[in-house]
């Protein structure tokens, strides 16, 4: 959101001010809460980057009281969540499979 205010008063493209954020905003969303979940980490990635983009929708209308971009926040915040959920998928993947390589202590 701070992102897109500086953005607009630099007076940088509108689908670079809208959708730049929007991605990087919905991939830390998308990351840090679908890594809590056990399965499902693409749709809750999915879920977050929807329920990001209403909240910000909300704070815009109060805030400009405008609809112009929202086109743009929407495609960034639900690539930038399904990206996030990706990314935490490999993360899982990659914890899981490095906690089983490791060999077990002697018991001897």
């Amino acid at each position: 959101m701070v992102l897109i205010v500086i953005g607009a008063h630099v007076g940088a493209v509108s689908p670079v001010v809208d959708v730049f954020p929007t991605v990087v905003g919905g991939i830390v969303a998308g990351f840090m809460v679908s890594r809590r979940v056990a399965y499902n980490h693409v749709m809750v990635g999915l879920l977050i980057g929807v329920s990001s983009f209403f909240m910000s929708t909300l704070f815009i209308l109060l805030i400009f009281r405008t609809v112009e971009g929202l086109l743009w926040i929407w495609l960034g915040f639900l690539v930038g969540g399904a990206v996030g959920g990706v990314l935490s998928v490999t993360v899982h993947s990659r914890a899981s499979r490095k906690m089983s390589n490791e060999k077990p202590a002697d018991s001897s």
